[in-house]
């Protein structure tokens, strides 16, 4: 099976947990969860009838989410990280 990367979750995780903060695969997340929880909200209690926003809502919180992801691989595999190199 091929892959396109390698990934060796152990040396990720040997960081300290505040490090995560500058992590922008963490905020990529939490913004994406947000994102779809105000979704499920407006959905299921606030019972909106304009359907197309709430999809398009929908779908840039799962875009993000998928963004952040890749963030975190190239984090583990490359140690890239633009919120560290902006601040320096």
């Amino acid at each position: 099976m091929f892959t396109f990367f390698k990934i060796s979750m152990c040396n990720y995780m040997t960081n300290s947990k505040l490090d995560i903060l500058s992590k922008p695969s963490f905020y990529g997340q939490v913004l994406s969860g947000f994102i779809i929880l105000y979704c499920v909200y407006v959905y299921f209690i606030d019972k909106s009838d304009n359907m197309n926003n709430l999809v398009m809502v929908f779908l840039l919180g799962i875009s993000i989410s998928i963004h952040s992801i890749w963030h975190l691989l190239m984090e583990i595999n490359y140690d890239f990280n633009p919120i560290a190199s902006i601040f320096v």
